[in-house]
């Protein structure tokens, strides 16, 4: 049996909107959820993805930002944990203001950009009101990468504590009809 986390992620959490996670386990084709869990700060997420594995976790943000928007801002290009670090270090406000100063002056159609592996429904990772991806990837992917979990496809490692990026729309899109 291989546990499952589906992780409802959000950019602030709090008491009103945790970071909300489902545990089950996943027996053949038959998924049980055990126990729903409300973390209402960075400190229990991150001491959630500390727990021991084996373990599978499905976090609905973006791990990346689209490739255009990376080679426009001169972002590291060569590993995906440099571009997370620089990213990082530039801080909450200023990586805002990057990329509302990316987008200003641009037409309509090209402001945010999808990266290539987003459905054609999603929203770009750039964007950063509601819902704010941008905020949500600025937030998540320092944190997975310092979990030291391995993280399918940007960074696998051989941990037996698993992250994969989860687009839930996709999903009940494609089992819900």
């Amino acid at each position: 049996m291989t546990r499952i986390r589906g992780i409802d992620f959000t950019s602030r959490p709090s008491r009103r909107k945790p970071l909300t996670v489902a545990e089950g386990e996943i027996d053949g084709d038959v998924l049980r959820i055990r126990d729903l869990r409300c973390l209402t700060s960075f400190d229990e997420f991150e001491a959630a993805l500390q727990e021991p594995g084996p373990w599978i976790a499905s976090i609905d943000f973006p791990f990346g930002q689209p490739r255009r928007l990376i080679e426009a801002m001169g972002w590291p290009k060569k590993s995906w944990k440099d571009y997370i670090a620089c990213v990082r270090s530039m801080g909450k406000e200023r990586f805002e203001r990057a990329i509302k100063g990316y987008t200003k002056g641009r037409s309509k159609g090209d402001k945010e950009h999808k990266r290539a592996t987003d459905p054609s429904y999603a929203i770009s990772a750039m964007h950063l009101d509601n819902p704010p991806a941008g905020k949500m990837f600025f937030e998540g992917a320092p944190r997975i990468v310092a979990s030291e979990a391995s993280i399918v496809p940007c960074a696998p490692n051989g941990s037996d504590r698993v992250i994969v990026e989860a687009y839930a729309a996709m999903v009940v899109k494609t089992l819900v009809r």
